[in-house]
């Protein structure tokens, strides 16, 4: 004998159903299906912002568990403390560095502006004045102007830079004229002594129109180009030069 699950009198074991309230299968106990209840996960964030002034990072720990210790968490940046976020004071730092970088780029501009005109001024006052203005550079201002100064014919050959053409026809051939000749006449008629003056200037003039002719040579050569005319006007220096040996010679016997 067992008792009935609905009204709980006493029912056969075998009966298939209560004699007394009805119900099929009396004596079945039906088990209890209970559902296993987890605690829901917290859904709940929070966003948080570096308490550095300074720094501007906040940090959204979407992925991490919820924590009242807000210490728990560093700044990503400066690795400092964090702080709950305030979209007022985000905006605040928004606004600061906006303000910071407007006020490099101003001071950065200003001095790029600064720097400019200096080297402008700097530049014109080169242009018309070559020399500095300070006193401890007046020896190199001295020497910019004499090398700015454009050297004559005249100094060009005696350097041995001037043109070959101008140094052979206007030095060699018609200034040793004029020089010999008039030296030559004055020693004849006033002195002896103008013989001295006579060989100086045409051995000057032999040995820079050489030197003339030297650097018309390296000039061509470099230029892979005919330095014909070089070698002549050299051959030319020697001619001469023998010449004034055979005309000193002479002078010696006539005295």
């Amino acid at each position: 004998m067992s008792k009935c699950r609905e009204c709980g009198k006493a029912v056969s074991t075998l009966a298939k159903t209560c004699p007394h309230c009805g119900v099929p299968k009396p004596t079945k106990k039906t088990k209890k299906v209970t559902k296993k209840t987890t605690a829901p996960k917290s859904s709940k964030v929070m966003d948080l912002m570096c308490a550095n002034s300074n720094c501007t990072a906040w940090l959204h720990p979407a992925n991490v568990p919820y924590r009242r210790d807000i210490s728990f968490y560093k700044c990503p940046r400066c690795d400092g403390s964090m702080k709950k976020y305030s979209a007022k004071v985000a905006e605040d730092d928004k606004r600061r560095v906006k303000g910071m970088a407007q006020a490099m780029y101003k001071k950065l501009h200003e001095e790029n502006a600064a720097e400019v005109a200096r080297l402008r001024k700097s530049s014109q006052s080169k242009s018309y004045n070559p020399s500095s203005t300070s006193t401890t550079s007046s020896s190199t201002s001295t020497n910019y102007n004499k090398s700015s100064v454009e050297k004559g014919a005249y100094d060009k050959f005696l350097d041995g830079n001037l043109d070959l053409a101008t140094a052979f026809w206007l030095f060699g051939i018609f200034g040793s004229f004029i020089a010999s000749f008039g030296l030559t006449l004055l020693a004849e008629s006033v002195s002896k002594i103008f013989y001295i003056p006579f060989v100086a200037v045409n051995v000057g003039i032999i040995a820079c129109l050489w030197e003339c002719a030297e650097n018309y040579k390296k000039e061509k050569l470099q230029k892979k180009q005919s330095a014909v005319w070089g070698y002549l006007t050299q051959v030319f220096c020697v001619v001469g030069a023998l010449g004034l040996i055979s005309t000193i010679i002479d002078i010696f016997k006539t005295l």
